[in-house]
């Protein structure tokens, strides 16, 4: 069995020696690692794929708490950041995928990249291979997209223009489209090219499972590579990974290839303590747990669905 999981740990990071309330931050950060190290102690997952990681210290205490994993750290966006994959099984190889610029389509050939380098990869994708008989390496992909808040105009220095009016709030939505769109085809591309037909993509994907970069990531259903979604192995009722403004949806996802997905023996989320945190605010205190549920997929060999599942 292989149990694969994804978890977005929501903002872990080291106290922040600067605060005036050190002694709380460390609580924070104390009690955070505690809920962190209980649900991968709880989900015994061989594989897991982490996103917002913060600084690698703060990784290694949680490790500290849940031994027996090798770690694969990617690098950081503009907010510190990373994704990150753990492995109890040995890895065979690893990576991790940056780029300075997103490639986007054109609609001519020689046309120039229509946006220059405005589309940085934020956070790196890591890769990690490892063996599972019968079908031998696997190749699982952690990518933390972009969220669906509208992404404002900026200047060449740097700074955003601040939204004014409803027509500047749609172009700032069509830009945080078109930048997971970017990401989703990047990884399309690494999926696509990985030694192994057998390829996982697991990760906070910010998008719903109909959003157009998810169906980016699907892929062409007439190749081998198609990538096929794992939530429908996962009690219906169970079928949410976030919980905003009292709402359930799931933006994390475990895709996987034909021939893994028939092998998923059981699936799950673990959202039943999941609360609503309520929308972004900035500088605002950190929280003990996540906004995220974690979620776990076990595969076996090729067989016919769990009545579990």
């Amino acid at each position: 069995m292989l149990r694969l999981a994804t978890f977005n740990l929501k903002d872990l990071f080291l106290p922040d020696v600067r605060a005036a309330d050190q002694a709380f931050e460390a609580k924070l950060f104390a009690d955070k690692t505690r809920y962190v190290a209980d649900r991968l102690l709880r989900a015994q997952a061989d594989v897991v794929a982490l996103q917002e990681v913060g600084e690698p210290a703060a990784l290694d205490a949680v490790l500290s708490l849940v031994p027996g994993y090798a770690a694969v750290v990617g690098t950081p966006d503009d907010r510190g950041i990373r994704c990150a994959v753990l492995s109890r099984r040995p890895i065979v190889r690893s990576a991790v995928h940056t780029t300075a610029a997103l490639p986007f389509p054109v609609f001519v050939e020689g046309d120039p990249p229509p946006y220059g380098t405005a589309l940085p990869l934020r956070r790196g994708i890591v890769e990690v291979v490892v063996t599972h008989e019968p079908f031998g390496d696997v190749h699982v992909f952690c990518i933390h997209m972009k969220s669906n808040l509208p992404r404002k105009l900026r200047k060449p220095t740097g700074e955003d223009v601040p939204l004014a009016g409803s027509f500047q709030r749609a172009e700032a939505t069509v830009r945080s489209t078109v930048i997971r769109a970017a990401e989703a085809l990047y990884l399309r591309r690494l999926a696509d090219e990985a030694a192994s037909p057998h390829v996982c993509v697991m990760g906070d994907l910010n998008d719903d499972r109909r959003s157009l970069s998810l169906r980016i990531l699907y892929g062409d259903r007439e190749t081998d590579r198609v990538l096929l979604s794992a939530i429908e192995r996962v009690p219906e009722h169970k079928r949410w990974t976030t919980l905003h403004g009292g709402r359930p949806s799931q933006i994390d996802h475990v895709l996987l290839t034909p021939g893994l997905h028939g092998a998923i023996v059981r699936a799950d989320v673990l959202n039943e303590d999941l609360r609503d945190h309520g929308p972004p605010v900035k500088d605002a205190p950190r929280t003990p747990d996540s906004d995220h549920a974690l979620y776990w997929v076990d595969l076996g060999e090729p067989s016919p669905p769990s009545s579990e599942g």
